[in-house]
């Protein structure tokens, strides 16, 4: 009974040990988790590590989980040590300059609570991925693709460097639409477009930002 009641104490220990939040990018002090966020556009967003660079030009929203007990804190800053490489504003990170940078998180009073570095890197191409109407990822766009009548897809620009994908979106992108089997919608919230099989035929979709174009023809059947 002991043995048990002991395995016990070390089970709960580790369950109160472990962080809030399993797709954290951890600090490098473990005080905080940082993830790539969401702009709010969606009900639902998949919340991920910090695991590829930003890319060049882009800006990413970062969610912070402080692992620190006790009450919950107020407005913590993001502070990069160069800013000429990651710039900062509130929680959104902005690639600046190729190169890797160390971004320290401050509390209102200045003391640094954590840091984490990020690389930044020019994108090569850019591509599209494919988004639930929730918000929810379902993935990558690899090739032109069709929709009946009266169906509805959403889609999001996807900077890449060779077959790694950066993160971060482009405030300045520019969207159009070649054909009229598809309308192209601007709901004004967010960086994603929606797009409605309106009659059969075929339209291109093209998306401009950090002087790369991505493009993808669409086929509306009856």
């Amino acid at each position: 009974m002991r043995s048990q009641l002991m395995l016990f104490s070390l089970a709960s220990a580790a369950l109160l040990a472990a962080p809030s939040c399993a797709m954290d990018s951890p600090g490098a002090l473990e005080q905080a988790g940082f993830s790539a966020g969401c702009s709010g556009a969606d009900a639902v967003c998949l919340v991920g590590g910090i695991d590829a660079p930003i890319a060049l030009g882009a800006t990413l929203p970062v969610h912070i989980d402080l692992h620190v007990p006790g009450s919950t804190s107020p407005m913590t800053p993001l502070v990069p040590v160069d800013s000429s490489v990651v710039g900062a504003e509130g929680y959104a990170l902005t690639g600046k300059e190729e190169g890797v940078c160390a971004v320290l998180l401050c509390s209102p009073a200045g003391q640094v609570l954590d840091f984490i570095h990020v690389w930044v890197e020019r994108p090569a191409h850019l591509g599209f991925r494919r988004l639930h109407e929730d918000g929810s990822d379902l993935g990558r766009v690899e090739r032109d693709f069709e929709m009946f009548v009266g169906d509805e897809a959403y889609l999001l620009i996807e900077p890449r460097a060779g077959l790694q994908p950066l993160l971060g979106y482009f405030p300045d992108a520019t969207w159009s639409l070649e054909g009229q089997a598809v309308a192209l919608v601007d709901e004004g919230v967010g960086h994603r477009r929606r797009l409605m099989a309106r009659t059969a035929g075929v339209s291109l979709l093209r998306a401009s930002a950090a002087s790369l174009e991505a493009c993808v023809e669409i086929e509306v059947l009856p």
